[in-house]
């Protein structure tokens, strides 16, 4: 195969099929997955270009890569990478954030409606033959309800619209200064407490950072509703976890759904997999086959923009949630 480009590219963890398939054709590239993966320790010195997903990338790895220039994260947030350390070594850190926003939101509207109507439990009994059961415990609409953001980023906004225009709710946005957009329909909130006292849905879509971790917080959780639902799809430890499951345990809220845990999620046997009302998944939001395409063609804008300048590719968007 003849190449258009010339550069050297490590892919961490898997990225979009067509993504790679791209930039093998133009620069020289080593995956570290499925066959014939090869170890970023073995390439560190040798690439001009890292590709990670999820990743803990020590200082003492950066300062080997001798001739790397250009970092992309096929993700939103740069957690586990050292963008001060990268940046004085010369290394630009960039993300692919906001290509995965509708994917984030449909998740997050699919994980409140999960709790409203205790999908997961009636999937359950269902599958037992408890069909006889139906008549118990009814949930309920969100129609009409008021959901709040907390961060109004593009998964935020993404968020709001659909809780607004497809489920005919009020919708109340979290932020700390004014939105640079305009938030048309949503009312704008600077007071997180009153924020959790009238909503009957809080979704988070906060980076995190020293000021939002453990935002959420014993305090924060009993100033909602009893009938008030939590989703966390933004970062683990936005959230104190044993308040959040002691809430569920005394039923203070009416349930939650976590796409994220503070550390990995714990191996059962554990009280988290015992609290009443609370949906489950493993930081699977931005996973769907439109947000790994939308993803993968950021990440070969970005590699075009570092290796091939005189390209007249303009460089990509790269957002993530600022708006908090």
């Amino acid at each position: 195969m003849t190449r258009t480009g010339s550069g050297r590219i490590h892919i961490v963890q898997r990225i979009d099929d067509a993504a790679v398939t791209e930039l093998a054709a133009a620069y020289e590239v080593t995956v570290g997955y499925g066959p014939g993966a090869v170890d970023l320790d073995d390439v560190i010195g040798d690439i001009d270009v890292l590709v990670v997903r999820n990743i803990q990338l020590d200082n003492a790895v950066l300062d080997r890569a001798r001739r790397l220039r250009l970092i992309v994260r096929a993700g939103s947030g740069m957690e586990g990478i050292d963008v001060v350390h990268a940046r004085e070594r010369g290394v630009e850190v960039v993300s692919t954030g906001g290509a995965n926003a509708r994917s984030v939101a449909e998740h997050v509207v699919a994980l409140a409606l999960a709790v409203a109507r205790s999908v997961v439990r009636w999937d359950q009994i269902a599958r037992e033959g408890g069909y006889g059961r139906r008549d118990e415990d009814p949930g309920q609409e969100l129609f009409g309800k008021r959901w709040g953001v907390v961060g109004f980023g593009q998964i935020g906004r993404e968020v709001a619209q659909m809780a607004r225009d497809g489920l005919g709710m009020e919708v109340v946005a979290h932020v700390r200064r004014p939105p640079t957009e305009p938030a048309v329909g949503v009312e704008i909130s600077y007071d997180l407490g009153t924020l959790l006292e009238t909503c009957d849905v809080v979704s988070l879509h906060v980076p995190l950072t020293e000021e939002t971790r453990g935002m959420i917080g014993p305090a924060e959780i009993a100033r909602m509703r009893s009938s008030a639902i939590l989703v966390n799809v933004a970062r683990g430890p936005v959230v104190d976890a044993d308040a959040l499951l002691s809430a569920l345990e005394r039923r203070a809220i009416a349930g939650a759904a976590v796409d994220v845990w503070d550390g990995p999620f714990p191996d059962p046997p554990h009280r988290l997999y015992d609290a009443p009302n609370l949906v489950l998944s493993p930081h699977r939001g931005g996973r769907t086959r439109e947000a790994d395409r939308a993803a993968g063609v950021v990440v070969v804008a970005h590699v075009h923009e570092a290796l091939r300048p005189s390209m007249s590719n303009p460089m990509p968007t790269s957002s993530t949630e600022k708006s908090v």
